[in-house]
């Protein structure tokens, strides 16, 4: 079972572990070039919890498998970053982080929500289509909008309900592993 949580600052060095096993196509396509592994941990550690935020997608053993980063969240538009490892792609984990982003951005009155990618980034322009952003391209890169509704009470309710939801797979989880550590 698959958990789709917003990580708190402290747990991004979860988020900076995934972005290190990403292969070099998927890096590529995350970042818009090539980037080694110094340079994913310097960005990482440039993540602010003031303007950033990052909703993962965690597999049963803990391990962060996709994420999205939400930056901008100080302003009236939030830019979208997608990951996803490829052994977990194509599966729909790209949709639940966009539905979670959106909400996120939503509830915080962010009126728009943007992805830059390359060109040929097929799965994020799917991604971006299937969400019904518009997508332009401009040569090598290409971009997607969506407009956000107002936040609702009730849209606030559905991400205070799944954030607790995906707290209470975290306590879940660390009681069986307590669990097994005591049996062992």
């Amino acid at each position: 079972m698959r958990n789709v949580r917003l990580l708190l600052p402290w747990e991004w060095g979860r988020y900076r572990d995934h972005l290190l096993r990403l292969d070099a196509g998927d890096r590529r396509l995350r970042f818009g070039g090539v980037i080694d592994d110094a340079g994913v941990v310097a960005f990482v550690d440039r993540l602010r919890a003031t303007s950033d935020a990052v909703i993962a997608a965690i597999d049963a053993d803990g391990t962060v498998i996709g994420a999205v980063q939400v930056s901008g969240t100080a302003t009236a538009t939030a830019e979208l970053a997608f990951s996803v490892e490829a052994p977990h792609q194509g599966v729909g984990i790209g949709r639940m982080l966009f539905d979670r982003a959106v909400l996120l951005a939503r509830n915080r009155g962010l009126r728009q929500v943007a992805v830059h990618f390359l060109a040929d980034n097929r799965g994020m322009r799917r991604l971006a289509r299937r969400a019904g952003m518009t997508v332009l391209d401009h040569s090598s890169e290409s971009e997607a909008c969506l407009d956000l509704a107002p936040a609702t009470p009730q849209t606030l309710w559905r991400e205070w309900t799944a954030e607790n939801a995906g707290l209470e797979r975290v306590q879940g989880t660390r009681n069986r592993w307590e669990g097994d550590s005591q049996r062992a």
